[in-house]
């Protein structure tokens, strides 16, 4: 195992902050894609309807039998329902907001716990997990973490901008745990997404990553 040397300890206990600059090109034929542009308005519009769904007597959990039927007779669930089954979850527990540039951002919902899931769907369909391992774009955190089972997941919304150029630019942070969701975490890491003009992911670019949720970014 190779061992951090004292420069790097210090680095790496006494700053609060870790910022980088580097950022990983991406290859984007890897990524799940729709074979359009998610249309916002016909997801809500079914989100809307399969709201009827929820059943008090199932708790937090909607009625698949429901989804099912409401799905079926209504043309606006027919997108929604093919990136359901692409994020392997049901319709319903998908939530959809508009981004500019024809591209959507969708949270995936975990009921029983709480949790979520966030994913950018580009302009031109492609769909991007917002919960990146940070080791993969830091070699610090590569050496100070080298076997552990990391947890990453989702506990912020993700915020949108357009460029000067015209990338679109999506910031997240999200919670990485020592093995579990519930044990140890060991920091925050925020991240941006570029999206070139037509559409294709370029790069993801690790900005910092803190022992503290809303640490401000060191540059």
């Amino acid at each position: 195992m190779m061992m951090l040397n004292k420069k790097w300890i210090f680095l790496l206990t006494c700053i609060p902050v870790i910022s980088f600059a580097s950022a990983a090109t991406f290859d984007t034929s890897t990524l799940p894609t729709l074979s359009t542009s998610l249309n916002v308005a016909k997801a809500s519009q079914c989100t809307r309807i399969l709201k009827m769904c929820q059943d008090p007597k199932q708790g937090p959990l909607p009625n698949d039998v429901c989804v099912q039927k409401k799905v079926k007779i209504n043309p606006s669930c027919d997108q929604l329902q093919l990136l359901a089954s692409k994020l392997e979850t049901s319709p319903a527990l998908l939530s959809v907001m508009t981004a500019s540039q024809g591209f959507a951002i969708v949270r995936k919902s975990y009921p029983a716990d709480g949790q979520f899931q966030n994913y950018i769907i580009s302009s031109t369909g492609q769909i991007v997990d917002t919960r990146m391992d940070p080791r993969l774009y830091s070699t610090i955190l590569k050496i100070q973490y080298p076997n552990k089972d990391l947890i990453v997941s989702n506990v912020d919304p993700v915020q949108s901008k357009v460029s000067l150029d015209k990338h679109m630019i999506f910031t997240t942070t999200v919670k990485v745990s020592d093995g579990c969701l519930a044990c140890n975490i060991l920091g925050y890491a925020t991240s941006r997404f570029v999206f070139k003009k037509d559409g294709s992911l370029q790069t993801i670019r690790l900005m910092s990553f803190s022992k503290q949720e809303n640490a401000q970014l060191a540059h």
